[in-house]
């Protein structure tokens, strides 16, 4: 074997990346196809250290473990850092969301992927489809390679290094020994222990399960999900099925797409308890299933090889299970998945041998439900990344949180957030018992310190006369500011700037550390009435299907508006909504009343809705923030 393909030194393989990088700005397959074979050929070298050359090195010089990086939703949305940015516009890899946490982790493509990936586009600048049976002999050739090589003895050598790098924690495994495994296929098809992925709900047929630890993407029709995530110009479920009849029955219906990665565990389970009725083996080829393929003009799950398992539930339905391999994959293989028998939900139906691959489940038309935290991601055209047989913990938040709802599947159940306000928490336990029901439970959103007291300035620009009055009643002279503000339009009208003092954890970042690094701070930020439509128009975004049926929010009512109007009603028009909510409220301090508009529940939100709509006298507005906190005081005189 030639010197240049075994060494590992940085300074070759920096050189190897630009070479590669050259080759696919250029379109030139014939030496992509020949860094793709040299790539099989350093994987299949018994002096191979996984991460540093190989199928498994990264695509980019960043540094190593970059896929660890995890960014909140807010982040994510507006200060993705310009690596990050560029790495997903040149395909090096991707960002999914982490179920539990509603982070995204931008996960790092293997290089081999992206060498695939290239070959099939003709060139990254081209974006053409190439389908050719040079190509095909190729991907079947190489992944046919990288089996034999991982079914020898030898190759039990990568396993550390394999371990290392995908950084697993071997105790949640039923053989946590490496020495023990005697190939690399065998820890790769390693079992989990049950403890480690209990089923959720076992007992509830109308629950269904992960098949498998994943990226997840739930659609409720195919439809959808080439709209959104599917762009293959074939996909449909005749040519996905290959089953007419089967394809008719489920014509219409929704659909998971169950993403596995190389450092995932690899067996896949049933979804729902029922009966295997069939087992079809349909021929194909191996391209890779990363979203960056999925999401272009790529036949790949029609064109690959892969599985298609009937089952019978036993609530009277068929629905499909279709497992795909993917490139280097080396088979399929079915463990307890046989014809005529049944299976309990959550029970192992079989493994992927090394590579990645997917599982596609269809359902019936109109049969399913899924999680609204799932479809929600996956209507963003991103994945969610779960474990299979999930049991969950729920955290409702306030509405105005970025991700309100969050979901925990692990222990210990844990939820770090910074806020602002006083608001209480749900917490929402889902019990493996069949008998019993879910729980709510609420938190002081403070409940780590009796307290916590932070000073934030609110600037309201143009004051209603009753907002005045109240405002200087709530706070001490010390702290209102009233200044006058020369506009041609409203000459008579005024400024008023508050500190408000609000009970909140510590802030993760500091104010000071943000205002340095660029960052608005919310809470401080003032805001002028050119703002205005661009905050309602983010905060109405925010509170969406999830949120609204989480809060119980009537789908009529907009937040933003309701809290405007409340702002230009007379003094006695205020009278008459103080009273209206004390009716059904009682606070510990007589003497002061704070609106929280999301939680005063869709009964009473529609009383003021309704009231406001025909009292409503002008069009004045409040500082953005306040409105959105909906957090106005009403005192007694």
């Amino acid at each position: 074997m030639d010197a240049d393909i075994v060494r590992t030194d940085q300074a070759s393989f920096e050189a190897k990346h630009d070479d590669i990088e050259q080759h696919i700005e250029k379109g030139d397959k014939e030496q992509l196809m020949r860094s793709f074979t040299q790539i099989i050929d350093q994987s299949t070298s018994p002096e191979h250290v996984i991460g540093q050359d190989g199928i498994h090195a990264p695509t980019t010089k960043a540094p190593r473990h970059w896929y660890r990086r995890k960014l909140t939703g807010w982040i994510h949305s507006h200060l993705v850092p310009e690596g990050f940015k560029k790495a997903v516009e040149k395909k090096y890899g991707n960002f999914v969301v982490i179920r539990s946490t509603g982070e995204y982790h931008y996960e790092e493509m293997p290089i081999y992927t992206r060498i695939g990936m290239h070959l099939l586009f003709g060139g990254y600048y081209r974006g053409k489809v190439v389908s050719s049976n040079l190509m095909h002999e190729l991907f079947l050739k190489e992944s046919l390679r990288q089996g034999i090589y991982f079914n020898k003895p030898e190759s039990v050598r990568q396993i550390p290094s394999f371990i290392e790098h995908y950084n697993i924690d071997m105790e949640e495994y039923v053989m946590s020994n490496v020495d023990e495994y005697h190939t690399f296929n065998e820890f790769f098809t390693r079992a989990i222990l049950p403890e480690k992925r209990p089923i959720a709900d076992p007992e509830d047929e109308n629950r269904i399960v992960s098949s498998a630890d994943c990226r997840l993407n739930v659609f409720n029709s195919i439809t959808t999900a080439t709209q959104l995530w599917v762009k293959g110009r074939d996909f449909n479920l005749i040519n996905l099925l290959q089953n007419r009849e089967l394809a008719e029955e489920l014509d219409g219906g929704s659909l998971a797409i169950f993403r596995l990665a190389p450092q995932d565990y690899h067996r896949f389970h049933i979804p729902t308890s029922g009966t295997i009725v069939s087992i079809e083996s349909i021929q194909g080829t191996y391209y890779t299933v990363n979203p960056c393929v999925v999401n272009e003009d790529l036949d790949v799950f029609t064109d690959n090889h892969r599985c298609i398992v009937t089952v019978q539930s036993p609530l009277g339905f068929k629905y499909a299970v279709v497992c795909i391999g993917a490139l280097l994959v080396g088979s399929i293989v079915f463990t307890n998945a046989e014809e005529g028998k049944t299976l309990e939900k959550g029970q192992e139906m079989g493994y992927f041998q090394y590579g990645g691959s997917t599982v596609i489940t269809v359902f019936p038309k109109d049969l399913v439900e899924w999680d609204e935290d799932l479809l929600s991601n996956s209507n963003k055209s991103v994945e969610t990344l779960v474990n299979m047989g999930e049991n969950r913990v729920e955290y409702v938040l306030h509405p105005t949180f970025e991700n309100p709802v969050r979901t925990s599947f692990k222990e210990p159940y844990l939820l770090q957030e910074k806020g602002w306000g006083e608001f209480d928490m749900r917490v929402v336990l889902y019990f493996k018992n069949d008998w019993a029901e879910p729980q709510n439970i609420f938190f002081d959103l403070h409940f780590r310190e009796p307290t916590y007291t932070i000073l934030h300035k609110v600037t309201f620009y143009h004051p209603p006369l009753p907002l005045a009055r109240l405002i200087t009643h709530e706070f001490p002279p010390s702290d209102v500011e009233i200044a006058p503000r020369k506009r041609k339009m409203s000459p008579s009208l005024s400024n008023i700037t508050t500190t408000k003092k609000a009970r909140t954890p510590p802030s993760i970042i500091d104010d000071n550390s943000s205002e340095s690094n660029g960052q608005d701070t919310i809470v401080d930020h003032v805001y002028d009435e050119k703002d205005v439509d661009t905050i309602d128009a983010i905060h109405s975004a925010a509170i969406d299907e999830h949120t609204r049926k989480a809060w119980g929010l009537p789908d009529n009512i907009d937040i933003c508006k309701l809290a405007k109007r409340l702002t230009t009603l007379t003094s006695e028009q205020t009278e008459e909504v103080e009273f209206m909510i004390k009716n059904h409220i009682l606070d510990e301090n007589e003497d002061e009343f704070v609106i929280d508009l999301y939680s005063l529940g869709p009964d009473l939100l529609t009383q003021l809705w309704e009231f406001t709509e025909k009292k409503s006298k002008s069009s004045v507005i409040l500082s953005p923030f306040s409105l959105v906190q909906a957090n106005t005081a009403f005192i007694d005189d």
